[in-house]
């Protein structure tokens, strides 16, 4: 009979326990519980359109209050090209589109605060324009809080939103770029006219805004004669877009053979001559003896070449300085029939060579770039290496093949890959140095990328075959 109660006594002492046990465990998980509730609601309202928007505006107003504009040696070029345009005349290194910009804003608000207020609109568009990234995010990359965290990179990171205060293009083609793709993308897939002509007026911008932007052209006329034999009875949106790609093209045509009438080079800039000549110089290629009717210009290469055999490191705002000065001197198609000789000399494959050389030696080295010393720093901890973006347009690549291969056309991706591989071409074979700030136009294409990448390779649910 005692052992009885002894046994009951201690079989309710552990329920008990274990009740308490099993109270303590469920307290402690509903604790943990609301606790990751909690993180995920404050997380969702940092990815909620209005609070990305909130943190973007205030951080352009500590920008415009403690940067305001500034300006490199490139922002005096854009004003001269201004005065040559009301003047009826072609500037010899910049195309018209930003000079344009830079002088309305001065004709409406006067030369003292032309240059502050450049920057303030320039602020004001990119403001405008992380509506429409968002949607490119969320279309591409089909995962609404990835889409909302990279809109989210986009409207704070600083190495964006910083060039900004520059007179500089920088800003205006990263804005350009996003605009381009998103009404080429609405044109194609919502078979749209207007987004169709938009599309088009954007690509006409582009091009006179920065002739490195040419590449776009193949990949618009692609874009628009792959949706006209897709198949499918509404076309009209398809022979818009082509046609008025064309026209783009026979503009930028006519404006190059005014170029060649009046400097004697075939090319919408002479920014291409000058960036030859400089790479010329810096690999040693230049070559006096080629120059047989020249000799003030056979003087002055002997000279550089000499120059280039006593120095030690390479100086660009030096030799940068001195081309363009030498270019006003001795003209732009004596300078640019130099480069041509001295590289006949060479094998023909060397620039090539070279421009490859370029690009693996920036992938180790170069990120993407803040103009503004202040902001270096925090910009290089943040920052992606170039060569990451290699990677990912290579993995981008290989799943686009593999779609294919499958007989799906995911033409969006396909789009956004030509778009990068284009740019990152054009600066290895045609620019100097620089190539992360001559990179940034495509940088917000880039984060596309990325977010589409991360979407897909997902630990629990890895899906290759959702890239639209």
């Amino acid at each position: 009979m005692r052992l009885r109660r002894r046994l009951n006594k201690s079989l309710s002492i552990q329920k008990r326990g274990n009740n308490i046990h099993i109270e303590h465990t469920y307290i402690a998980h509903t604790k943990k519980m609301i606790k990751t509730s909690s993180i995920k609601s404050i997380i969702d309202k940092i990815l909620s359109p209005k609070v990305i928007l909130m943190l973007s505006a205030i951080e352009i107003l500590l920008l415009i209050v403690f940067i305001g504009d500034d300006y490199t040696g490139d922002s005096r070029t854009y004003g001269k090209a201004w005065l040559k345009l009301v003047d009826g005349e072609m500037h010899i290194l910049r195309t018209p589109t930003y000079p344009v910009f830079l002088g309305i804003i001065k004709t409406i608000v006067g030369t003292e605060w032309s240059l502050f207020v450049s920057a303030c609109v320039q602020y004001a568009i990119f403001f405008a324009s992380i509506k429409y990234f968002m949607w490119i995010a969320k279309k591409l990359i089909q995962n609404e809080k990835m889409a909302m965290l990279i809109t989210l990179i986009y409207a704070i990171n600083p190495v964006i939103v910083s060039w900004g205060s520059y007179i500089t293009t920088e800003c205006l083609s990263m804005v350009g770029v996003v605009m381009f793709t998103y009404c080429i993308i609405r044109a194609c897939d919502e078979k749209s006219i207007k987004y169709a002509v938009f599309t088009v007026i954007m690509l006409l911008l582009l091009v006179f805004l920065r002739p490195a932007f040419l590449f776009l052209l193949p990949i618009c006329l692609c874009v628009f004669i792959f949706f006209l034999f897709k198949g499918g009875k509404n076309r009209i949106y398809a022979i818009t877009g082509l046609t008025g790609t064309i026209a783009v093209c026979v503009c930028m045509l006519l404006y190059c053979n005014a170029f060649k009438n009046k400097f004697g080079v075939f090319t919408p800039s002479g920014v291409s001559t000058l960036n030859q000549f400089v790479i010329a110089r810096k690999q040693r290629v230049l070559d006096d003896k080629c120059i047989t009717n020249n000799d003030s210009l056979k003087a002055y290469i002997a000279h550089v070449i000499e120059k280039e055999n006593q120095r030690g490191e390479f100086e660009p705002e030096f030799v940068v300085t001195t081309t363009s000065k030498a270019i006003f001197t001795y003209g732009l198609k004596n300078m640019n029939d130099a480069v041509k000789l001295s590289y006949k000399q060479k094998s023909a494959i060397t620039p090539y060579k070279k421009a490859f050389k370029r690009a693996l030696h920036s992938a180790g080295y170069d990120s993407s770039q803040a103009f503004h010393k202040s902001l270096q720093l925090l910009c290089e901890m943040i920052n992606i290496r170039l060569g990451y973006i290699y990677l990912m347009i290579a993995i981008e690549f290989l799943l686009i093949l593999r779609l294919i291969r499958r007989k799906k056309t995911p033409w969006m991706s396909a789009f956004i890959i030509a778009v990068l591989a284009g740019q990152y071409l054009v600066n290895f074979i045609g620019s100097m140095y620089e190539y992360p700030r001559l990179a940034m136009p495509v940088f917000p294409i880039a984060l596309i990328l990325i977010g589409q990448l991360c979407a897909n390779f997902r630990f629990k649910n890895t899906n290759l075959d959702k890239l639209p």
